[in-house]
């Protein structure tokens, strides 16, 4: 019964933080696009940055499928 709460708790938080990833990505994604799209240089160093955010979080994503 124990594990049963543990796993359903583990699981919870695991939807949890996927959530709060999917927001992230898509909060910096959208970030990402205005820049660009106001005319920012695609080598400047914030688009640089915020694509390798952009990059990372998707990587931790992939990690808690």
């Amino acid at each position: 019964r124990l594990k049963g709460i543990v796993d359903h708790i583990n699981d919870n938080l695991k939807d949890a933080l996927a959530r709060e990833l999917c927001t992230e990505i898509e909060r910096h994604a959208n970030e990402l696009a205005q820049l660009l799209a106001d005319g920012a240089d695609a080598d400047s160093r914030e688009v640089r940055e915020i694509s390798s955010m952009v990059a990372r979080l998707r990587a931790a994503l992939g990690s808690e499928a």
